[in-house]
């Protein structure tokens, strides 16, 4: 299936997105800052990657700056984040951003779903 990278601080949301992923034949690597999603993603491919905005060391928007989705046509990222700062999201739009989700109002089966549907959206 899909090679997924989910940066997430909170242990009991990585928890859940990896196993629930991993149990659909996903793929799954987890790390819970910015620094580390750019040393995972400077290793290996993704074809999707779960980002939340407000993490430790480095945030989610410092991360997409960094990475620079334009240059990764191929993996899609969808941000899930309780940060809806409509600025930053028009941000993340523009630098490439599949798709914006409001972790607080969905459930991790909802954002779950987002994620299969998202995978089978075709590449930018």
């Amino acid at each position: 299936m899909a090679k997924i990278l989910v940066v997430e601080d909170y242990e009991s949301l990585q928890y859940i997105y990896a196993t629930v992923l991993k149990e659909r034949g996903h793929e799954v690597d987890v790390v819970d800052d910015g620094m580390a999603a750019l040393e995972k993603t400077a290793a290996a491919d993704y074809d999707l990657i779960l980002l939340d905005l407000l993490l430790p060391h480095m945030s989610g928007m410092e991360f997409l700056h960094q990475y620079n989705p334009k240059n990764h046509p191929k993996t899609k990222i969808i941000i899930c984040s309780n940060f809806t700062n409509p600025k930053f999201i028009q941000e993340a739009n523009e630098l490439g951003v599949a798709h914006h989700l409001t972790k607080s109002n969905l459930s991790p089966k909802e954002i779950i779903a987002m994620v299969d549907k998202t995978l089978k959206e075709p590449a930018a």
